[in-house]
């Protein structure tokens, strides 16, 4: 079967050497061999930054803080939320915002480990992949406070509050906002549930979170036999100009190693990953997509050629 002509795919080079010119702004206890603050209250293992304006595409200015979060560390071993203020010269400045797991039974989550969204109103958006009594993640907004004090934390939305998880367990990717300020992401595993969603534990589901809070399941993924439109959804979603999602999933599609979609009030399969023998266009997506100024999608997969991975361009 030829590969499809919307669907162009590089390979990974591998290389075990780093640039002359990286540079660390700041130093976390996941990157060295012993904490920069006592006990990792600074966090550990940080995840992607963001800043004010990235959602919108606008460039890093070099002089406005980055804001993040650390999967683990903290007062409460369950991470926190950060930012870091650049200096002249020298180490960054890093201010913790929240830790995790600041509530009984980590009600507020624990080991986020998601990129963060930041709104125009200076609030932060994210998901924490544990937390609650069953570890099944929520979606959480923190908003800033006096300067130099601690962010205030509000959960959005508690993931396995209907009966088997139908609203989703285990958020991935984190969150996009619509213009009308409503949240849209995915969870691994809870909705739709049969033999072919990890033992019982679901499938996946897209889900949208209104202004007012309402939580909705737009889509449950592998609604038909052997989970021809997908399997555990992952990784980051984009969303044109017309308001229709595109992402990707881990499992499911044609040969069960993943697809991408678009949303568009129904799902439509875009690509079926591992179209030909050798799987050169790639198997399980994992990071989503993201958008190129001409409408197309670059995204990363596991595969290739030579097994190493590769980097491929979804046209329009």
């Amino acid at each position: 079967m030829a590969l499809p002509p919307d669907l162009q795919f590089f390979e990974i080079a591998h290389t075990t050497q780093y640039p002359a010119d990286l540079r660390s702004p700041a130093s976390f206890s996941g990157g060295s061999i012993s904490c920069s603050a006592a006990n990792c209250a600074d966090g550990e293992s940080p995840a992607s930054l963001t800043y004010a304006g990235a959602a919108s595409g606008v460039p890093y200015d070099g002089t406005s803080p980055l804001y993040g979060v650390a999967e683990f560390g903290g007062a409460n071993a369950g991470g926190v939320a950060f930012s870091l203020k650049p200096a002249q010269k020298g180490p960054w400045t890093e201010h913790v915002l929240y830790e995790f797991c600041s509530q009984a039974n980590c009600a507020d989550g624990v080991d986020p480990a998601q990129e963060l969204l930041f709104d125009a109103g200076g609030n932060l958006y994210g998901v924490a992949n544990g937390g609650i009594a069953n570890d099944t993640g929520v979606v959480f907004k923190l908003s800033p406070s006096q300067v130099g004090k601690r962010w205030t934390q509000t959960v959005l939305h508690a993931f396995c509050s209907l009966a088997n998880c139908m609203d989703g367990k285990a958020p991935s990717g984190g969150v996009i906002m619509d213009g009308a300020g409503s949240l849209f992401g995915v969870t691994l595993f809870g909705g739709n549930m049969n033999q072919w969603c990890r033992g019982g534990l679901g499938c996946g589901v897209l889900y949208k979170i209104a202004p007012d809070g309402t939580q909705t399941v737009l889509y449950s993924f592998c609604a038909n036999g052997q989970c021809p439109d997908g399997d555990m959804p992952s990784g980051k979603l984009t969303m044109d100009a017309a308001g229709n999602i595109v992402g990707t999933t881990f499992s499911g599609g044609e040969h069960q190693d993943g697809i991408a979609y678009r949303f568009d009030g129904s799902l439509h399969v875009v690509h079926s990953f591992c179209l030909k023998s050798g799987c050169p266009d790639g198997i399980e997506p994992f990071d989503g997509v993201n958008p190129a100024e001409d409408g197309s999608y670059f995204g990363t997969a596991g595969g290739g050629a030579h097994g190493l991975g590769i980097v491929f361009n979804l046209m329009p």
